[in-house]
């Protein structure tokens, strides 16, 4: 679903208190002037979902995440770097980076929420595993489901440990 945020146009036509801005917004939109308002299509803040066998290959789970965004869900890169939380040339980069890798998106019986990889604070890897670790999955189910070492599972999820205390 996408949402229409509007941005009031500068020429001073409008004074922007309250009462006008409600006005404006009580309207049917076309009853709207197109010359005062400019639409601009964000996504709504509904959860976008990942399936985990996407981490499953040789490359980072960023990687993946970007990759499968991009060529699966057809999204910006402009609007992957706000649901990310992330600068939109890091996405790029990381996109160049995986274009060339193949990720396996098949129907998952486990389904990660994108909102999980926002907290900058935590690595990507750190986040996925603090998810699956709140769904009660054993450390070495996490490293099966993800394509990574028991030992890398085991590390990152210590430093989020570390991280929130």
């Amino acid at each position: 679903m996408e949402l229409e945020r509007f941005i009031i146009s500068r020429d001073g036509d409008y004074e922007l208190d309250e009462n006008s801005l409600a006005s404006i917004f009580s309207r049917d939109y076309d009853e709207i002037p197109q010359t005062d308002i400019l639409y601009t299509n964000i996504l709504e803040e509904e959860d976008i979902y990942i399936p985990t066998s996407i981490f499953s290959n040789n490359i980072s789970c960023f990687q993946a995440i970007v990759k499968y965004l991009k060529d699966y869900k057809k999204l910006k890169f402009s609007e992957i770097a706000f649901l990310t939380n992330r600068d939109q040339r890091s996405i790029w980069n990381t996109y160049n980076q995986a274009k060339k890798a193949y990720i396996n998106v098949e129907e998952s019986r486990i389904l990660l929420p994108l909102s999980t990889i926002k907290n900058r604070k935590i690595s990507v890897l750190g986040s996925v595993v603090k998810y699956l670790k709140a769904r009660n999955i054993s450390t070495k189910d996490i490293a099966f489901i993800l394509g990574r070492h028991y030992q890398t599972i085991f590390t990152a999820y210590r430093r989020v440990k570390l991280a929130n205390e």
